[in-house]
């Protein structure tokens, strides 16, 4: 049928780094880099105040932490279970939506985590306090829409 013709072809050659293995990386470069910041150069509350999500943050007009605190993780464990979880779900995400498609997915949903986060920061600061890092609700996105899209898949 149309499968028989050249142009109807899936190419099995995907030739670069799909988006996970970029996302993944990503997550890993910035991780070594804040944590080699951390122990060879003290200290780094810059670090804090500029790229972790946080209300006092936001409220000078530091919208970028909607995005720059999805990349920052608190320690290596945080990282892994992150890692693992975006390993999981992603690269199955990726193949249904696209590269376009996935990373979409993975910082709406890291900026609507990020955006509820801020919201129980400020309607409850003695119980949310602090700042907000990591990966975990782009993850989230990510096994939702997993979820919804493959109900009967078993693990």
């Amino acid at each position: 049928m149309l499968y028989d013709r050249p142009y109807m072809r899936r190419s099995s050659y995907r030739g670069s780094w799909s988006g996970v293995t970029w996302l993944l990386g990503s997550l890993v470069a910035v991780f070594f880099v804040q944590k080699g910041l951390e122990t060879y150069g003290g200290k780094q509350d810059w670090l804090r105040d500029y790229f972790f999500l946080s209300p006092v943050g936001i409220h000078h007009g530091y919208v970028w932490q909607f995005l720059t605190f999805q990349f920052f993780h608190a320690n290596f464990l945080h990282i892994l279970c992150n890692g693992w979880a975006i390993y999981l779900v992603g690269r199955q995400i990726e193949e249904d939506f696209g590269t376009l498609g996935f990373w979409k997915l993975y910082l709406i949903s890291g900026v609507a985590g990020g955006l509820l986060q801020l919201g129980l920061m400020e309607a409850g600061p003695s119980f949310f306090g602090g700042v907000v890092l990591g990966a975990s609700a782009g993850a989230s996105g990510l096994f939702a829409a997993f979820a919804v899209l493959h109900p009967e898949q078993e693990w």
